[in-house]
């Protein structure tokens, strides 16, 4: 099966049909990120909400935003 030969940043990272392409979800993050600095939360709020509904779940971190699929 090579499930566990997988890297799992890579597989929670893959693009399936139907899905935000990870440049999509790249993108997202980075105008959520340029929203934060510049204090609009609103906005940021609005794009983290999109990644959500999009089953993308991010975590902020002290080395930057980090993202997965799923839940």
């Amino acid at each position: 099966m090579g499930l566990l030969q997988s890297d799992p940043e890579e597989w929670f990272a893959r693009d399936i049909d139907g899905e935000l392409s990870a440049e999509d979800v790249e993108a997202l993050i980075a105008k959520r990120n340029a929203a934060r600095a510049a204090k609009d939360f609103a906005a940021a709020d609005d794009y983290r909400d999109q990644l959500a509904a999009a089953g993308i779940k991010i975590e902020d971190g002290s080395g930057g935003t980090t993202w997965r699929r799923g839940g």
